[in-house]
């Protein structure tokens, strides 16, 4: 394959990654203002959603040709998450966000951590997405072999089964431990039981890949 056709493939495989991503981030933003406020004002979440994963994806594109080894895209969505977390916690963000709302205080700017959650999840979603294909792109134009020790199914899951109505009910109720709550100390157990046998889950599926790649 010459130099030229491999960074075609990166490139094709960069704008995938973002598509793929956006799609991804998309979901679970709408996913997340359906629970937290009946589906209105996910227009606000779109643009800043949007170009965070355009600027991922560019990030990620221009690291794949430079990179003389993975570990570079590593290194990448590793800095990419914690700017992403630094940029939503920054003073100002989350307020400039509540500010676009039309609707009444109480629906959207009273819940300064709501929109945090919405804002941080999809983007940070988009970044593992795109880390994980446009890793497995740079492997496949080297013609190098991409197998791969994540725990993807168990990633899958714990989405499922945190990113529904139920989970994030559950989720909400262990977090806020409201004084009203009679079960709000078993919400808790359930999120912290249930985030347990994930790991566990994710620690046996992590050591089963890592035995298949040897």
């Amino acid at each position: 394959m010459t130099q030229g056709a491999a960074t075609n493939r990166l490139v094709v495989g960069a704008v995938a990654a973002f598509v793929f991503s956006l799609l991804l981030a998309l979901a679970a933003a709408w996913l997340l203002t359906e629970y937290y406020w009946y589906g209105e004002d996910l227009d606000l979440f779109v643009w800043p959603i949007a170009s965070c994963a355009l600027v991922s994806s560019v990030v990620f594109g221009t690291t794949s040709l430079r990179a003389q080894g993975e570990g570079a895209l590593r290194v990448a969505a590793l800095a990419l998450a914690a700017i992403t977390v630094l940029l939503v916690v920054f003073p100002g963000v989350v307020a400039l966000v509540a500010a676009q709302s039309k609707n009444p205080p109480v629906v959207l700017r009273s819940h300064d951590q709501f929109i945090t959650v919405t804002l941080l999840v999809p983007i940070l979603l988009a970044v593992l997405l795109q880390w994980r294909l446009v890793r497995w792109r740079w492997l496949v134009a080297r013609r190098q072999t991409a197998p791969t020790t994540w725990p993807w199914l168990t990633t899958v899951l714990g989405l499922l089964l945190a990113l529904n109505p139920l989970g994030l009910a559950i989720l909400g109720a262990a977090i806020k431990q409201s004084r009203t709550d009679w079960f709000a100390s078993l919400w808790l157990m359930v999120a912290l039981t249930s985030g347990g046998v994930l790991l566990l889950l994710g620690w046996i599926e992590w050591r089963i890949r890592v035995r298949r790649a040897r």
